[in-house]
């Protein structure tokens, strides 16, 4: 039986990606970082895991409610960190609501989601020493960088693991209303 590795998520627009890359890119050492791609910048609703290939269309039934939430705009703002693994970008405006849609989606598949932050990784710590990190991080803070984007669905996606890093690939769509 196949497998797909599958997760949630809010995809952001074209134009917003280009942006986050353009401005943030340039400043992570890639001997150090693994940059998150600019086509695979996005917003994790929640990780699901592997699944049967045959369950993503009872996924997708199962999360069918969560397209009666209303369409919203949110927005980028703030450099953070998961420790000395991840470097994101946070979610400021209309944080509460992404993390409502989070919420249900774990009460309608029976996951337990407890450290939900809503943000847009961009980039994982392969071996930089923790002190530099931590110093990048606050160097990063310093960039005044605030966009607003729209959140207008939920993505079921599935993300391919190869060698040169993982792909991502929309199975599903959940428009909000």
């Amino acid at each position: 039986m196949n497998q797909k590795r599958v997760f949630l998520a809010i995809n952001l627009p074209e134009e917003l990606k280009e942006k986050i890359y353009s401005t943030f890119s340039e400043k992570l050492p890639e001997k150090e970082l693994k940059k998150v791609e600019k086509e695979n910048l996005h917003v994790t609703l929640l990780f699901i895991g592997y699944v049967p290939e045959n369950y993503v269309k009872e996924l997708k039934e199962k999360l069918q409610s969560l397209s009666s939430a209303e369409r919203f705009d949110a927005s980028l703002k703030g450099i953070g960190c998961f420790g000395n693994r991840v470097l994101w970008l946070g979610v400021d405006k209309n944080a509460e609501r992404i993390v409502e849609l989070n919420k249900r989606a774990c009460e309608l598949l029976g996951i337990r989601d407890e450290r939900f932050n809503p943000h847009v990784t961009l980039a994982r710590n392969k071996r930089m020493p923790y002190v530099k990190f931590a110093k990048l991080a606050d160097k990063l803070k310093e960039i005044k960088f605030e966009e607003i984007f729209p959140v207008e669905s939920v993505d079921i996606m599935e993300s391919i693991l190869l060698r040169a890093g993982p792909v991502y690939k929309k199975l599903a769509e959940l428009k909000l209303t």
